[in-house]
């Protein structure tokens, strides 16, 4: 049995000439290798993922960004209130304890930075239960 014998086409591209085993592409009334198909392939423009200093395209839907306050004020208020109150008890009681006040003034420092530390907690844990 004798093989039979095909003509080998020709890249109307780049002129080398295509394999046997290789398949021929077609590029618009040209064909072309492989090699050649993949360059002259349209290129897709993924605007997904626009790159940096680009414009979208004409028409396209920008979609505004708007950020939404998750945690009530009254939260964040008893939050900072905590704070200051904290601050305010370890000052009166480094200055307490400096002077030598006695318990005259050191107990409402401490009471000031327990009650603090706990109006502190109360705001973190009940902006987190209420408010994801």
């Amino acid at each position: 049995m004798a093989k039979s014998q095909v003509a080998a086409e020709a890249c109307d591209n780049c002129g080398r000439s295509i394999g046997r085993l290789e398949t021929p592409h077609v590029h618009g009334d040209h064909v072309v290798c492989s090699e050649c198909h993949t360059r002259l392939a349209p290129q897709t423009v993924s605007y997904a993922t626009p790159p940096q200093y680009s414009r979208p395209p004409v028409g396209a839907v920008i979609p505004r960004v708007q950020t939404v306050e998750a945690t009530s004020k009254i939260w964040k208020a008893l939050q900072a209130l905590g704070v200051l109150a904290i601050l305010v008890g370890v000052v009166i009681l480094i200055v307490g304890i400096q002077t030598d006040a006695g318990p005259g003034v050191i107990a409402p420092g401490a009471l000031l930075f327990v009650f603090g530390f706990i109006g502190y907690l109360v705001g973190r844990i009940c902006g987190w239960w209420f408010n994801g």
